[in-house]
C-alpha cells in the first residue's frame, strides 16, 4: 500500500518555511527551493531552486512552464480550483504529493488563485 502525504511549501518573502524555501514575485511567477526531486509527467526536476510561471489562464485551466536552475523544464496544464474570497489574499503555495519514493506537483497556489494537477 502507497502512503500518500501533502507538504505544503508556503511561499513567504525571504522566509524558511519547513523543509524548503521560496520567495513571492510578480506577474504570476514563484520562485522557490524545492527540497526534493519533484517528478511532473515523465519529467524531474532536481532538488534545488526553480521557477514556476504562469504562461496562459484561459479561466477554467492555466498553463505554467516549470524550470528548474539545473536545467530540466516541463511545460504542464492545470486545472483551477478557486479562488480566494479574501481580495488582499495574494498567497503562493506549492502542493507536493508523496507517492512511495517519488514527490509529485499536486497543486499550485500563485496570488490566491487556485491550480490542481490534472
Amino acid at each position: 500500500m502507497k502512503k500518500n502525504s501533502i507538504i505544503t511549501l508556503v511561499v513567504c518573502l525571504g522566509a524558511v518555511i519547513g523543509v524548503g524555501s521560496a520567495t513571492a514575485q510578480t506577474g504570476n511567477r514563484i520562485k522557490l527551493t524545492l527540497p526534493y526531486a519533484v517528478t511532473f509527467g515523465t519529467v524531474t526536476l532536481p532538488a534545488g531552486d526553480c521557477t514556476i510561471t504562469d504562461l496562459k489562464d484561459n479561466g477554467h485551466e492555466s498553463f505554467f512552464l516549470i524550470r528548474s536552475d539545473a536545467g530540466p523544464a516541463v511545460d504542464v496544464m492545470m486545472e483551477r480550483t478557486g479562488e480566494s474570497s479574501n481580495p488582499e489574499d495574494t498567497a503562493s503555495t506549492v502542493q507536493l504529493r508523496h507517492v512511495g519514493n517519488i514527490y509529485e506537483i499536486d497543486g499550485i497556489r500563485i496570488d490566491g488563485k487556485g491550480y490542481k494537477a490534472n
